[in-house]
């Protein structure tokens, strides 16, 4: 009989809260009242990211850009600008760099004469191919 009555209880206290939360006010996500917001008062992505840059700053190092102003009543605008490296996207240019330098070096090694350029084609599409059949194969 008491796990009935528990049961209804939680059921009703549920359903009230349910109910609440569909008469509760909706607005815009990050709202906060001050109804003369102009685009320099914007939230940004690094506004967000703030903490957690902070915190893995040894990992994320940041370009910053600056232009401040140096009078009292500056005349002339002023601009701050960040950065923060990706280094994964950093190590995939460097990866690809040397990829080509590679290639760049192999095709120097190859004569210049048809009969090896040739070969060296071939020999070239060959692989690839194999190594393209090998991975439909899978």
């Amino acid at each position: 009989m008491g796990l009935r009555a528990l049961s209804i209880v939680l059921l009703v206290t549920c359903l009230l809260g349910w109910l609440a939360g569909r008469r509760a006010r909706r607005h815009v996500t990050w709202g906060c009242g001050y109804s003369a917001v102009t685009p320099r008062m914007q939230y940004t992505g690094s506004s967000f990211s703030a903490h957690f840059a902070a915190i893995f700053e040894p990992f994320l190092p940041q370009l910053r850009r600056e232009q401040l102003p140096e009078s009292v009543f500056p005349s002339e605008h002023g601009h701050v600008s960040t950065h923060h490296v990706d280094a994964v996207e950093r190590r995939m240019f460097e990866v690809l760099g040397q990829g080509e330098e590679f290639v760049t070096q192999t095709s120097e090694r190859i004569s210049e004469q048809p009969r090896f350029a040739f070969a060296g084609g071939l020999v070239v599409l060959i692989v690839l191919a194999g190594l393209i059949v090998a991975g439909v194969g899978r």
